[in-house]
């Protein structure tokens, strides 16, 4: 998908996708006078074998703002997640989907990489659970293993590298995951810096810990949480 801004309002002015992944067409909530596209998943997740890729361009001073509509859910098998960003100098964009669910048998290898030229500015947020807990499947997945690069003028600004594997490791550490099940970060980075307010958790939620890394004139914002089940 890619957005260009006309002198008054960004508009999306190329929009492709294909099962399993399908863009609703473009709202401006709120009369703004930028875009909001929601992502859909008629599978509700990535099914063993699944490679889904997102692939977004933001022109010079344009806006867009990407949701999903809702949770996605790793099944068992090995499955991939691509993300590429790229924002022009002056635009902005706002990523916010819903949780990603890893299920009990799922593998998943998920890789970010997001562009900013000049002034662009970026607000990207990601969410994680280790399993589906009302169905007692917590650490049950085969592993997740991420990778995050933010590269600002082509320089890097910003990289973070991870592989979980719960049969392996010993997620327990409080260096590591201790007792927490949910995790939320968001990436924010350009000139209006933590311009967004974070996305709120859900109620059954119980934030656990919080803290801020400052880098490279950016601030990612971490979050930890574990899951009332009472009210689940």
């Amino acid at each position: 998908m890619r957005v260009e801004h006309d002198g008054e309002i960004s508009t999306v002015v190329d929009q492709f996708s294909q099962t399993p992944l399908q863009l609703h067409r473009p709202l401006y909530l709120e009369e703004a006078s930028f875009p909001t596209v929601y992502v859909k998943t008629p599978s509700s997740g990535l099914l063993g074998g699944d490679a889904h890729e997102i692939e977004v361009s933001v022109g010079a001073n344009s806006r867009l703002e990407l949701r999903s509509q809702a949770a996605t859910l790793a099944y068992p098998g090995e499955s991939s997640l691509n993300i590429k960003i790229n924002v022009s100098d002056g635009g902005k964009f706002v990523y916010l989907p819903h949780a990603l669910i890893l299920g009990e048998g799922s593998g998943l290898t998920q890789r970010v990489s997001i562009k900013l030229e000049g002034s662009a500015s970026i607000d990207y947020s990601d969410t994680w659970c280790a399993g589906r807990i009302a169905m007692r499947e917590q650490w049950k997945f085969d592993f997740y293993d991420y990778y995050l690069a933010i590269f600002k003028d082509d320089v890097l600004a910003y990289r973070e590298r991870w592989r979980i594997t719960p049969s392996v490791d010993d997620l327990s550490h409080v260096l590591i995951c201790g007792d927490y099940t949910h995790f939320s970060s968001i990436y924010s980075f350009g000139p209006d810096v933590g311009g967004e307010q974070e996305p709120p958790l859900p109620p059954a939620w119980e934030i656990g810990e919080s803290w801020t890394l400052t880098r490279n004139q950016g601030v990612v914002s971490r979050r930890c949480s574990r899951v009332d089940q009472i009210k689940i």
